[in-house]
């Protein structure tokens, strides 16, 4: 484990413990009108809700003034809580059935054998382990959630899950040719906005196609503005130059640089 600073004091640091608990109406989106909170029932509506009904045992339902049976008739809101599952790591074997025709195997020359459909789902890698699922799990973990590969493996070892950061890594990889008609649309979509921003940016480079590099790479990310339909934002290794040649045949609008850059072919 890297014992960097925030391994023992980051809850020291970021804790109040005379901060106010968060309710279920704190922790919603607020209203752009009112910049108030929504309130309890839209607290995410897809969000999957389990009801606990605390109810009286059988030999205790009998009423103290005439002795007859009580019998539930509404019931009393006491409060919410909010719950986790961590992720469970599962294996999934496909198998299709066989089939044959009792007659033809007793009576006939051979028995008549029907296989069912393969409908297994094409693998992310081919020939591959993981699923779509873990792909999507593993790289959402490394590109949204800034968490390290390494810290990953050791995470899968805790849970019995022997997976090297090299094989990890070589996934997220090979996953990311699936994304390509992604990027495509992305294009696609921040073409048709009226302007575009274009900066570069050095970031420090371990491998080019495999190949272990010293110097400083650069990066150009384009995005579109924030009255855009879609926010998107695309980062792309290309230099500067090549990003303008086809920045400048696809796209003939306005493109907003950083102050002392130039994008000209």
């Amino acid at each position: 484990m890297d014992l960097d600073g925030n391994v023992f004091n980051e809850a020291e640091e970021f804790s109040n413990l005379s901060a106010a608990e968060p309710t279920e109406d704190s922790i919603i989106k607020k209203s752009k009108k009112t910049g108030k909170h929504r309130g309890r029932n839209e607290l995410r509506g897809d969000l999957e809700t389990k009801e606990i009904v605390h109810t009286l045992p059988e030999d205790q339902r009998k009423c103290a003034v005439c002795g007859s049976k009580l019998v539930p008739f509404s019931k009393e809101y006491i409060t919410t809580r909010l719950c986790i599952i961590p992720a469970k790591i599962f294996k999934i074997t496909y198998f299709r059935e066989v089939y044959k025709c009792e007659h033809c195997d007793k009576h006939g020359d051979k028995a008549n054998i029907v296989k069912a459909p393969n409908l297994t789902p094409a693998p992310v890698i081919p020939r591959g382990l993981p699923e779509a699922e873990l792909i999507a799990y593993i790289s959402e973990a490394k590109y949204l959630l800034g968490e390290p590969i390494y810290r990953m493996e050791q995470h899968f070892k805790m849970q019995g899950i022997y997976l090297n950061r090299t094989s990890l890594a070589n996934w997220i990889i090979k996953s990311s040719e699936w994304l390509i008609p992604v990027v495509k649309h992305f294009w696609k979509y921040a073409y048709l906005e009226p302007v575009l921003n274009a900066n570069e940016t050095t970031l420090r480079v371990l491998k080019i196609h495999g190949k272990p590099v010293k110097k400083l790479g650069q990066m150009w990310v384009v995005c579109t503005g924030a009255s855009a339909k879609l926010l998107i934002a695309i980062y792309t290794q290309a230099a500067g130059r090549t990003l303008a040649a086809s920045l400048w045949t696809a796209y003939l609008k306005m493109i907003r640089t950083a102050k002392r850059q130039k994008l000209s072919i």
